[in-house]
């Protein structure tokens, strides 16, 4: 079953893996594979490589939100087909 994924803390570290994400904060650590992630929503503040983020786009509709959860901007990219 798929997921939301919400990090509103700013605060949190998200490491981006081939398979899967860890996310680390003062109230928990999670690991969760993209397969099982449906949207994910980022606060904005967090810290990321462009690359790992566009990555994710391309699986997930990623959500940018501000620490009161309100939505800022999103971004889906779709696979190129060679």
């Amino acid at each position: 079953m798929k997921q939301i994924v919400i990090v509103k803390e700013s605060k949190t570290k998200v490491k981006f893996h081939k398979d899967y994400l860890e996310i680390s904060s003062i109230y928990e650590n999670r690991v969760i594979a993209k397969r099982f992630i449906k949207e994910f929503y980022m606060n904005q503040q967090i810290v990321v490589k462009p690359s790992e983020l566009i990555n994710l786009a391309k699986k997930v509709k990623v959500y940018f939100i501000n620490q009161h959860g309100t939505i800022l901007s999103s971004l889906r990219l779709e696979n190129e087909k060679v």
